[in-house]
This record gives C-alpha cells, sequence and structure tokens, in this order.
C-alpha cells in the first residue's frame, strides 16, 4: 500500500509541474548561444552581396572572370567616387614588368 501511495504521489507532483509549464506560470529556458559564427546577410537576387569598404587598406585582390568572361587583356568595369591607390605586382601569375596600359574616363 505504501508503495502504490508513493508512486500516485510522484505522478500527481509531475502532473502538477506539466500544468504550470503548460499554463505558463512557470518561466521557459531558452539556450542562447554567447558567441554566434554565423549572421544573416541580405543576399541580391543572383546571389551577390554589396559591399562597403570603410577604412582606406591594402587588399589583396584576384580577379579570374568578370561575368563569366576572363579578363586577361579586357577592361575592367571600375566605378570609384574616391582616387584609387593602385599597385599592379602581378599579371597572370607572372611578375608584372610589362607595362599595363590605363584608361581614365571621367
Amino acid at each position: 500500500m505504501k508503495y502504490l501511495h508513493a508512486v500516485l504521489t510522484v505522478i500527481a507532483v509531475c502532473l502538477v509541474l506539466i500544468t504550470l509549464a503548460v499554463t505558463g506560470v512557470l518561466p521557459a529556458a531558452h539556450a542562447r548561444e554567447s558567441n554566434p559564427r554565423f549572421v544573416s546577410v541580405p543576399v541580391n537576387a543572383d546571389g551577390s552581396i554589396n559591399v562597403k569598404i570603410v577604412k582606406a587598406q591594402t587588399m589583396d585582390v584576384n580577379i579570374k572572370e568578370v561575368n563569366g568572361s576572363n579578363v586577361w587583356g579586357s577592361a575592367l568595369p571600375i566605378t570609384s567616387s574616391s582616387p584609387l591607390d593602385v599597385n599592379v605586382k602581378y599579371i597572370g601569375g607572372s611578375g608584372a614588368t610589362v607595362p599595363l596600359s590605363v584608361r581614365v574616363d571621367r
């Protein structure tokens, strides 16, 4: 008889806790990562993203193609509202020892 009484008491306590949790009396616990590794980034319709460079700094850039076409010997479509400091070290994987023709449109 004591065993049955203990089992029924445990069941009753569990039912009370479930009722309190469902009614919202007990606060819900939510896990939150303190250092998220991924963030949402707005993406354009074509899958590209817009990037704004805030600080002037040196960047390593290797452009292989523009719109699916190889850029070797082609003009690169670059627009800028401020002067660009350009230092070409490599062309086609080798040192840039040949003259590089540049056309500036204003």
